[in-house]
């Protein structure tokens, strides 16, 4: 049983997600679960990747819905929840004729590289490559591609699947191996400190029981489908 003081729910927490990725849709369902087992209101806003982490850098939101570890090691004044509650792949997508084999991130060291900007786990994949361009979102990426400027567009597996089938991209397919699989996690303004091993509570709670594997489950049923008609 979780105990804790009045005061901690005295004000609303207002959270950021990334727009337009499929990740942090899903992201956004399980840690809305979370705060309203603990009885904690909560609302959740979209930004581009780089507005998010200003905005709780600055302070002006409370927090992110989810981000990778090294979030966490590069942002100045948040806390991470230290129990990642969900995970994603980092793909590599590319123009089906082009019969390329990218298994990992080396591989991508002589050709065109197209990211989401300010998202953490492409951020890094790319750091060391020299010819990577950043565009706003998804779809802006994969018709990057399409057209031909790009060799490669990197993303979160589903995120990629979901924007090629809503944009109609046949010519596009991802490849078969994931470059990374990486733990997700919450993360909160430091202003916020006294709520943390309360959120971390609940989740590792929620795992113990098994509960949080309904809870991803019935998020990803409630997004993927959708994403994927």
């Amino acid at each position: 049983m979780l105990s804790f003081p009045i005061s901690v729910f005295a004000n609303s927490i207002h959270l950021v997600s990334i727009e337009g990725l499929i990740e942090q849709q899903i992201g956004s369902l399980i840690i809305t679960e979370v705060y309203q087992q603990l009885d904690i209101e909560l609302s959740i806003e979209t930004r581009p990747g780089r507005r998010a982490q200003q905005d709780v850098s600055s302070g002006y939101k409370d927090g992110e819905v989810l981000r990778i570890f090294e979030y966490g090691e590069q942002i100045s004044n948040v806390i991470r929840v230290p129990t990642p509650y969900y995970q994603l792949e980092t793909r590599a997508f590319s123009l089906s004729k082009a019969n390329l084999d990218i298994v990992s991130i080396k591989d991508m060291e002589e050709y065109r590289v197209v990211k989401v900007l300010g998202v953490k786990h492409t951020d890094i994949a790319t750091a060391g490559l020299t010819n990577v361009h950043s565009v706003p979102n998804s779809q802006t990426m994969m018709r990057f591609l399409a057209a031909g400027r790009a060799d490669i567009a990197l993303t979160n597996t589903v995120d990629g699947l979901a924007t090629i089938k809503a944009l109609k991209l046949k010519t596009i397919s991802a490849q078969a191996e994931p470059l990374a699989t990486l733990d997700l996690y919450h993360y909160l303004h430091q202003r916020h400190a006294n709520l943390v091993p309360i959120i971390d509570a609940k989740i590792q709670e929620l795992i113990a029981s098994g509960e949080m594997l309904s809870i991803i489950a019935k998020a990803e049923a409630a997004i993927i489908p959708q994403a994927l008609d």
